[in-house]
């Protein structure tokens, strides 16, 4: 059948907006959520490589900067860093509800390092547990779409 002639019905559209709404999780949680922590972890790293003196029959200022310890940890970490900040200016950007569900699902972590789970959260939200559903997939979807084609690939912190 051919797109172009194809009906727009209230089902259709229905899909359409569902498959949207789950390419936007699905990209807040791979590419951002579940990056958080590394991120987290690279932008507060404090130790910097060691740096050793090269004896090379290269002319001076012929290597390539990228391949310096010094230089890569430093790239590395000034990307974590702008990272983090466009993460927390769209997060800041939501509405209240949902930045408290993103925040406690999945940035703040217990005293042993796990994770909230959503039975721990709803109840100090004061929702009942099906709104909290709601509202978590309506955060990441919000997230999701805020946050879409707003940083590049860096193949640097490889």
């Amino acid at each position: 059948m051919d797109d172009s002639n194809m009906v727009v019905t209230d089902q259709n559209l229905k899909e359409t907006i569902k498959k949207l709404e789950q390419f936007y999780i699905d990209y807040a949680l791979k590419n951002w959520v579940e990056k958080y922590p590394a991120m987290k972890s690279l932008q507060n790293e404090l130790q910097m490589p060691s740096i050793v003196v090269e004896i090379s029959d290269m002319p001076h200022g012929s290597s390539d900067y990228r391949s310096s310890k010094v230089e890569k940890s430093t790239l590395k970490r000034v990307y974590a860093e702008e990272w983090i900040e466009i993460f927390h200016n769209k997060l800041s950007d939501m509405e209240e509800l949902q930045r408290e569900i993103i925040e406690k699902k999945y940035l703040n972590t217990k005293s042993g390092g796990r994770y909230y789970t959503d039975d721990e959260i709803y109840p100090t939200l004061y929702i009942n547990r099906t709104l909290y559903y709601e509202m978590k997939r309506k955060a990441l979807v919000t997230l999701g779409s805020k946050l879409y084609g707003k940083f590049y690939t860096n193949e640097q912190i490889k």
